[in-house]
């Protein structure tokens, strides 16, 4: 799918969601993946909305090690997936009035099977991407993303 595809995918999500509501979990789009022929290497991103509230990822309830990357974005790295995953808040105009707070959007970068490829290069992209999303969307709360998670 590409960029313009996810974000009008994910704001139809925010738009029709509620309060309580987990119709957004599991659905996650990827707007680039990158795969070498004939070899396990592949480079791939995901975009989509967070499971988690920002309640839950501030309170530090979560089970995993989420924490604060600053700005307003929260970061866990799945070191045996190799895959960073970042969450920040992101008001989609003409959603319910909970939608930011409680409907983050979520990123992830994943890299498998490349030598080398060093974490703060994943943390790049997961910036970027984040901050691509934002603006395609057009979180009207306007996230401040770091430039490297």
């Amino acid at each position: 799918m590409s960029v313009d595809e996810v974000t009008k995918w994910m704001a139809s999500l925010a738009r029709s969601w509620e309060p309580g509501s987990t119709a957004h979990w599991s659905n996650r789009e990827k707007p680039c993946e990158i795969s070498l022929s004939d070899t396990r290497q592949q480079l791939s991103s995901e975009a989509g909305w967070s499971n988690s509230s920002l309640e839950d990822l501030k309170s530090g309830r979560q089970p995993r090690g989420w924490r604060s990357v600053g700005g307003d974005v929260f970061a866990y790295e799945e070191a045996n997936r190799r895959t960073l995953i970042a969450v920040f808040p992101c008001k989609v105009p003409g959603t319910d009035k909970q939608q930011e707070a409680g409907l983050p959007m979520e990123v992830r970068v994943s890299d498998r099977a490349m030598p080398g490829f060093k974490d703060h290069l994943r943390g790049r992209l997961a910036s970027a991407l984040a901050r691509t999303m934002s603006g395609a969307l057009k979180c009207v709360n306007d996230p401040v993303i770091p430039s490297e998670l």
